[in-house]
């Protein structure tokens, strides 16, 4: 059944919608926050850039040599400055700040 509010699926039989709606009373009860998959997604998101970002600068360092890495390390700093952020900002979701 769908939440005739925030438009979310739920499962045949549902009392209330994680928003808070309310299907018998056919009213709002209650918001919910629905923000912490997608923090988590922002946070899982923010770690594979950092990691990936901190990787390729690895690689680049350890073959001083080969030009192809240092060209692609200058597109891993920035990948990963933004992993890093947005690490920050799903953990700060995360922990309600």
């Amino acid at each position: 059944m769908d939440c005739p509010n925030c438009g979310l699926v739920n499962q045949p039989g549902a009392h209330t919608c994680d928003c808070g709606y309310d299907f018998e009373l056919r009213r709002l009860i209650g918001k919910q926050p629905l923000q912490q998959p997608r923090s988590r997604m922002v946070l899982m998101v923010g770690m594979a850039l950092f990691l990936s970002g901190f990787l390729e600068i690895t690689m680049a360092v350890v073959r001083k040599g080969d030009e192809l890495l240092g060209i692609l390390t200058w597109f891993a700093i920035p990948v990963a400055l933004v992993g890093l952020a947005l690490t920050l900002i799903g953990l700060g979701a995360l922990r309600g700040r």
